[in-house]
C-alpha cells in the first residue's frame, strides 16, 4: 500500500495500480525501460504514441517498460521537502536505475519540465556528464524534427515511426550493456540504426548570429531520415491499454485509422512530416475497436487520424461501428474532419448513442488567406457545414483560427471577424440555446514545412491582433479562446531554434520554469529575465525570416521532403495558389514516395464487412414487471482511499461493461447508465461497506456478476456481495447522520504510541468542550460533546487504534478532517493517519439504534 499526501491535487495520478497494467518480475538482466512523458499523467496518458510503444517493449519477455509522467507542481514540492527522487509508476524505481529513458516530444515549451524532471531523476542533465552508471536518455516524437535545441541532453534522437525501431534501440543497449561496451561504442552503434541521429556526431557551427553556417555529420552523411513504416496493417496496435484511475484528457479508446495526410496544408507540419498517407484496414480497424473496448469498458471510441474525412471507406466503417455497438451504447468520434469531407449521413451517425463534440477549422478568414496556406474550403462550405450540424440537435459548434499567417493582412484578420459574426448569427437563429467558440492561435512557421522561410510576427503584433478580435466578438452565445501571446512566442523561438538554445533551457530549469505549457504555470517573466542573460538576438534568431539558400538549424534530419519542392510551394503560396492533394499511388512532386521501397501513398483495401448489427436493449421487462436491479455491496481501501468519488464512479462503469453488465440507459441525446451509489466518500476515507445499485435490462446471475467485476476493478475497490432485485420507485439509501471510524496512526515506537493515546484520552475526557473549525473563510463551532465519541482505543507495535462515533455534524464539516485538526492541536502529526468507514447508525449518539458495520 502506498502513502501518499492528501494535500495534492488528484492523488491517485501517483498509485500506478490501473487495470491493464503488466506485472513482470525483475528477473536479472531484465532489460528495463521508462518512457517518460514531460507533462501530467492525465496528459501523457491521452498519448496514443506512448501506448503503441509501452504494449510493443512490455510484448518482450526480457523488457519492461515502466510509465513516468510530470508530477504536479505541489507534489514536485513535496517531493523535494522530503528527498524522494522522481520515480516510475508500476514499480516506484527511481529513474536513475533504468536501463533507457525515453522522453516523448509533444510540445516545445515542455522542453524546461525535461530537464527539470531528468534532475529529479538524479540523471545529469548533460549527455556528457553521464557515466556508464546512468541510464540512456533518447528522445521521439514530432519535435525530434528539429532536435537541436535539446541536442546537449539527449543521448539520441528517433526519428519518425517507432514500432519497429524501438525494440532495434533496446536490442543495441541491451547487448551493449551485457557485453560491457563503453558509450562511444554504443553510441556509434546506434546511430548505424536507420532512423537514429546522435548529436554528438554532428559538428554545427554557428555564426555571430545564432545561425548555422556549417553542418558536418559522421561518415559524410549531413542528415538522418526519417523512418517510415511502409504498411499499418503490419505493425501492432495495443488493445489492452493500460486504463488510466483518473480521467485523462481524452478519455476513451482511440484507434489509428490513417497515419499522414493528403491536403497538403502549408502551414500544418504534422502533414509534411508523416508522410507518405497510409491507412490500415477497415477489417483491421474494427476488429481493433472490437478487442479495445473488451479490453477496456470505455463507452466512447475515437478514430484517429490528421483527416479522418479523407479515408477511404470512413462512411461504411463509421455505420458498421456504430451499429455494431448500439446496444453497449458505446459512442464514436472523428476529431479530424474536413468541412467538404462531412456528409449529413455521417452527421446522423455520429449522433445515434450520444453527441460528441465538432470542431471547424477554417484557420483563416478570408478566401485569399486560405489559398496562400492551401486550404481547400471555401465559405459557403464552411457556413452550410455549421447550419447543417447546428440543425442536426448540436448546441455548440468549435471554429478554430490562426492569426499571423504569411502575407496576412487587416482585411484578413476583419474577414476573420465577419465570419464568426455569420456563424454566431446562423446559430442563433435557429435556437437561443446555440454556442460558437472560436479558438484564435497564432501561428508558427514550423520546420520542413513551406514555411519555414517566413518569420514570425512580434509579440506586440500578436497583442494587436488579439485585442483587436476580441473588441469586435462580444456578443452573448460567443467564446473568444486565444493562447497567451508570451507563450507562443516562445514556442516559436524554442520550434525554429539551434543548439545555442541549449545553456538557455538548462538555465530556465534551474530557475524552476515547470509545465510552462499550463497557462497558470508559465511564468513569462522568468523566461524574459533568464533571456536577458543571454544575447537575445542569438536566442530569437530562428524568428527572423530565412534567405533562400540557408542552412537551417534543422537540416539535420531529412523527413523526405525535398528542399527544392518546399520552396516551390512557398512561392505557390505567395501567389496564393492552390496546390493539389496527393495523387493515389507513388509520385515525384515532393520526393518522399519510393514505388520501389514501397514507400509511397496506401489505401484500404476494399473486403466484405459483416455488418453484425445488434439492436439496443429494452430498457424494461417485457413482462411488464418494473426492471430488474444488481445491488452491490463493495469495500474501498488501501490505495483505493485515493481515487475520488467521481473516478470511483467511472471505474465501476468500466468494469460492468467488461463485464458485460446489461446495464439499462437514461433516453436522450447523452444516455447514461442507470446506477446510484450511496453518499460520496471523502478523498482519502476508507469504507468497509458501501452500495451501488445498477438498473438492468436482463437479469444475471448475482454470484457469477460479482467474480466477473471484481476481475476488473482497481486494487481497493472490492465487491463483497451481490443481490438481485427489482427497482422500486420510491426505494433509495439509508442516510446515516452518525456513523463509526476506525482511525489508525502509524507509530515508531512506544513514545509515539504514548503520545497519541494521550492525546486521544484527552479528547475523550472532554478536553475541547468546542472548537472552531474553519471552512470556506469562515469558523463553524462544532460541539464535540455532542458529535464525537471515542469507543476504543487500542495500541499495536506501529499502529494505535481508535474507534470513534461521529455525528451528526454541521453543515460542511466532514469527519476526516476534523479528527486531524483535533490531534494537530495536540502537536502531532497526522499525515499517515488513516480513517476507515465501518459502518453507519440510524440514530443520533445515546438513543437505541440500528448500526450498518461491515458484514
Amino acid at each position: 500500500m502506498i502513502d501518499l499526501p492528501l494535500s495534492v491535487r488528484m492523488p491517485a495520478r501517483y498509485l500506478g495500480n490501473e487495470v491493464n497494467v503488466p506485472v513482470k518480475s525483475l528477473d536479472k538482466g531484465m532489460f528495463r525501460v521508462a518512457l517518460a512523458f514531460a507533462d501530467t499523467y492525465e496528459v501523457g496518458m491521452s498519448h496514443i504514441g506512448m501506448k503503441i510503444l509501452y504494449d510493443i517493449l512490455n510484448g518482450r519477455p526480457d523488457i519492461f517498460c515502466e510509465r513516468v509522467f510530470a508530477p504536479w507542481t505541489d507534489m514536485m514540492r513535496y517531493m523535494r521537502e522530503h528527498g524522494l527522487p522522481l520515480a516510475s509508476l508500476e514499480t516506484k524505481t527511481p529513474l536513475n536505475r533504468f536501463d533507457m529513458v525515453g522522453f516523448s516530444l509533444q510540445y516545445e515549451m515542455s522542453y524546461p519540465t525535461l530537464l527539470t524532471m531528468l534532475k529529479m531523476g538524479e540523471i545529469p542533465r548533460h549527455a556528457r556528464k553521464r557515466g556508464s552508471r546512468d541510464p540512456w536518455v533518447l528522445a521521439g516524437g514530432p519535435c525530434a524534427v528539429n532536435p537541436e535545441p535539446l541536442a546537449d541532453f539527449i543521448d539520441a534522437f528517433v526519428i519518425g515511426d517507432g514500432e519497429r525501431v524501438v525494440l532495434e534501440i533496446a536490442d543495441c543497449l541491451k547487448r551493449s550493456r551485457d557485453e560491457g561496451i563503453d558509450r562511444d561504442k554504443t553510441l556509434e552503434r546506434l546511430a548505424e540504426i536507420e532512423g537514429i541521429y546522435v548529436p554528438g556526431f554532428h559538428e554545427v557551427n554557428y555564426g555571430g548570429d545564432g545561425r548555422p553556417v556549417k553542418i558536418r555529420g559522421s561518415g559524410g552523411k549531413k542528415a538522418v531520415s526519417r523512418r517510415i513504416e511502409k504498411d499499418l496493417d503490419a505493425l501492432p496496435f495495443p488493445t489492452r491499454v493500460v486504463v488510466p484511475v483518473v480521467r485523462a484528457v481524452h478519455d476513451r479508446y482511440a484507434v489509428e485509422i490513417a497515419r499522414g495526410c493528403l491536403q497538403g496544408c502549408r502551414f500544418c507540419q504534422a502533414g509534411f512530416i508523416y508522410r507518405p498517407y497510409r491507412e490500415r484496414g477497415v477489417a483491421n480497424v474494427l476488429r481493433l475497436l472490437k478487442e479495445g473496448l473488451e479490453e477496456t469498458g470505455y463507452s466512447e471510441c475515437s478514430f484517429l487520424s490528421l483527416s479522418a474525412g479523407d479515408y477511404s471507406e470512413v462512411s461504411r466503417l463509421l455505420e458498421v461501428a456504430v451499429e455494431r455497438n448500439l446496444s453497449s451504447m458505446v459512442s464514436i468520434s472523428l476529431p479530424s474532419l474536413r468541412v467538404t469531407s462531412l456528409t449529413p449521413e455521417m452527421i446522423e451517425g455520429i449522433k445515434k448513442i450520444r453527441k460528441t463534440g465538432f470542431t471547424i477549422a477554417p484557420e483563416a478568414g478570408t478566401q485569399r488567406l486560405r489559398n496562400v496556406i492551401s486550404k481547400k474550403i471555401d465559405e459557403d462550405e464552411i457556413l452550410t457545414t455549421i447550419e447543417t450540424i447546428f440543425r442536426a440537435g448540436w448546441h455548440l459548434v468549435k471554429l478554430y483560427f490562426m492569426i499571423g499567417l504569411p502575407t496576412e493582412r487587416q482585411e484578413d484578420i476583419e474577414g476573420l471577424v465577419e465570419l464568426v459574426t455569420k456563424a454566431w448569427r446562423m446559430a442563433r437563429k435557429i435556437s437561443r440555446k446555440n454556442e460558437v467558440t472560436a479558438s484564435v492561435s497564432t501561428f508558427i512557421p514550423k520546420p520542413h514545412t513551406p514555411f519555414q522561410w517566413c518569420g514570425m510576427i512580434s509579440l506586440e503584433e500578436i497583442r494587436e491582433r488579439q485585442n483587436y478580435i476580441r473588441r469586435k466578438l462580444r456578443r452573448r452565445g460567443l467564446k473568444v479562446k486565444w493562447h497567451d501571446a508570451r507563450l507562443s512566442y516562445w514556442e516559436g523561438v524554442l520550434s525554429r531554434g539551434g543548439r545555442p538554445l541549449g545553456e538557455f533551457l538548462y538555465r530556465l530549469s534551474e530557475e524552476g520554469a515547470y509545465l510552462d505549457g499550463w497557462t497558470d504555470q508559465f511564468s513569462g517573466d522568468l523566461w524574459e529575465r533568464i533571456s536577458n542573460e543571454f544575447d537575445l538576438s542569438v536566442i530569437t534568431s530562428g524568428l527572423r525570416p530565412w534567405d533562400p539558400e540557408a542552412i537551417f538549424p534543422w537540416d539535420v534530419i531529412d523527413v523526405g521532403i525535398e528542399r527544392d519542392y518546399l520552396w516551390r510551394e512557398y512561392q505557390s503560396a505567395l501567389e496564393a495558389a492552390v496546390s493539389p492533394p496527393c495523387p493515389e499511388g507513388p509520385c515525384r512532386r515532393c520526393g518522399v514516395c519510393d514505388a520501389s521501397s514501397g514507400v509511397t501513398v496506401r489505401r484500404s483495401a476494399s473486403k466484405a464487412i459483416s455488418r453484425e448489427v445488434k439492436l439496443p436493449e429494452a430498457r424494461q421487462l417485457r413482462d411488464g414487471t418494473p426492471p430488474q436491479t444488481l445491488e452491490v455491496v463493495f469495500m474501498k481501501v488501501g490505495d483505493a482511499r485515493y481515487v475520488g468519488h467521481l473516478d470511483m464512479v467511472r471505474a465501476f462503469l468500466m468494469a460492468a461493461r467488461r463485464a458485460r453488465l446489461p446495464m439499462a440507459y437514461s433516453q436522450g441525446f447523452h444516455p447514461a447508465p442507470k446506477v446510484r451509489f450511496s453518499s460520496p466518500i471523502p478523498l482519502g476515507m476508507e469504507s468497509l461497506r458501501e452500495v451501488v445499485v445498477f438498473t438492468l435490462t436482463d437479469p444475471v446471475d448475482p454470484v457469477q456478476m460479482k467474480k466477473a467485476l471484481n476481475l476488473f476493478l482497481p486494487k481497493g475497490l472490492r465487491i463483497l456481495k451481490a443481490k438481485a432485485g427489482f427497482l422500486k420507485r420510491s426505494e433509495g439509501f439509508d442516510t446515516f447522520k452518525v456513523s463509526k471510524y476506525m482511525c489508525l496512526f502509524r507509530v515508531f515506537d512506544a513514545r509515539e504510541a504514548a503520545l497519541v493515546m494521550s492525546a486521544a484520552r484527552r479528547i475523550l475526557s472532554g478536553g475541547f468542550e468546542e472548537v472552531l473549525f474553519p471552512l470556506k473563510g469562515e469558523e463553524i463551532p462544532v460541539s464535540l460533546g455532542n458529535v464525537l465519541k471515542i469507543e476504543e482505543i487500542n495500541s499495536y507495535p506501529r499502529w494505535v487504534k481508535l474507534i470513534v462515533q461521529i455525528g451528526p455534524l454541521p453543515k460542511g464539516v466532514r469527519p476526516m478532517p476534523l479528527m486531524k485538526m483535533l490531534f494537530e492541536r495536540e502537536k502531532l502529526r497526522v499525515d499517515s493517519m488513516r480513517m476507515i468507514k465501518i459502518g453507519g447508525i440510524s440514530q443520533t449518539p445515546g438513543e437505541p439504534g440500528r448500526g450498518t458495520g461491515h458484514e
